[in-house]
């Protein structure tokens, strides 16, 4: 059992082995001058190990808020959390960044690499941060881009490559320690339409092939209907859990689809 700075002991939230993540009654407060602003409201939900979840809804409707706390960036104002059947809520600041570093990753729209390092470098940067050793973190590294397509452009900065170019190095960087948590924030945002397909073909090869739980947030229907199921989110509500199609696409695909071509573990 783990423990919070103050030594309490808090009881860990009891969950089924095949949940990845289970949010119950989750709240989120933030002060903004005077105001208080009611951000997520009363939240329930569970995703399953290995499930494309997305959840969508409009700007300001919590969504970005609630990936926040499923990467354990924020804590929420009540309420607990658990992935993979470790509570955060009973997690130490130092025990949560452990869990940002090896048990989920986030990609952002922005993509969020470091100007100054390579693609290479760029990738590398999480394994450095766990404490692999040099030689064996840079084979991985190359590996994984050679994987996502980047082979000729290993050695780029990113304001050398185009936005579907950073967005692989993100997806790259992500799956460096292989984490058993993919959280997407509108990985596809910046991105036309040709690479938006590119981008998601490839997380969702991620998803059905390495089993990794894959959580995308989204404002587009069209991608939330690839997935398993959706959450909609409206006001800092979840209005509705509905099927997506995903799970009847893996159904039809099995056996024919060839899987990645391709160990990224």
């Amino acid at each position: 059992m783990f423990l919070r700075r103050n030594k309490k002991k808090i009881e860990a939230l009891e969950v089924a082995d095949d949940i990845a993540v289970s949010i119950k009654d989750v709240n989120k407060f933030y002060q903004q001058n005077t105001r208080e602003i009611h951000a997520l409201k009363d939240i329930n939900l569970d995703i399953k190990k290995g499930e494309f979840f997305a959840i969508i809804g409009r700007s300001g409707s919590g969504k970005t808020t609630l990936l926040s706390l499923l990467g354990a960036m924020e804590r929420p104002t009540s309420g607990r959390i658990a992935l993979n059947g470790q509570t955060l809520d009973c997690l130490s600041d130092k025990e949560l960044t452990q869990i940002r570093r090896n048990d989920v990753a986030t990609i952002y729209q922005s993509y969020n690499l470091i100007p100054v390092l390579t693609a290479l470098q760029n990738v590398e940067l999480p394994m450095l941060l766990k404490g692999m050793d040099k030689e064996d973190r840079l084979r991985r590294a190359e590996k994984l881009l050679v994987n996502v397509g980047l082979e000729d452009r290993i050695h780029h900065k990113p304001d050398e490559l185009s936005g579907g170019e950073q967005q692989r190095v993100a997806i790259a960087r992500a799956l460096s320690n292989r984490p058993r948590i993919i959280l997407a924030d509108e990985p596809t945002g910046n991105l036309d339409v040709e690479i938006t397909d590119d981008i998601l073909k490839l997380l969702v090869g991620v998803n059905r092939d390495l089993g990794t739980t894959l959580i995308i947030i989204t404002h587009n229907m069209e991608i939330a209907n690839m997935a398993d199921r959706m959450a909609l989110m409206k006001n800092g509500v979840i209005e509705e859990v509905r099927k997506g199609q995903g799970d009847e696409n893996r159904k039809e695909e099995d056996g024919i689809r060839e899987k990645l071509p391709i160990d990224y573990y």
